[in-house]
């Protein structure tokens, strides 16, 4: 079921990030740049998160608090 999930997941998106790709032209180096800093703040983010968890951005996203079973 998971594996449908990553499949048929992202269809619906495939139009519009096609139309946004088709609607705004950039310079080719500043998306390689965003994009390189997307992926590094998504890389980075759940490791400093991981590391700080008494940070205000984890405690605002309630990952401080421990599972309650």
């Amino acid at each position: 079921m998971m594996m449908l999930a990553v499949v048929v997941g992202p269809i619906p998106t495939l139009p519009v990030t096609a139309a946004a790709g088709l609607a705004f032209e950039l310079h080719p180096l500043l998306s390689i740049s965003a994009a390189i800093a997307i992926l590094a703040v998504m890389t980075l983010l759940p490791w400093y998160l991981s590391r700080r968890r008494g940070s205000r951005l984890a405690r605002w996203l309630h990952l401080d608090e421990t599972p309650e079973e």
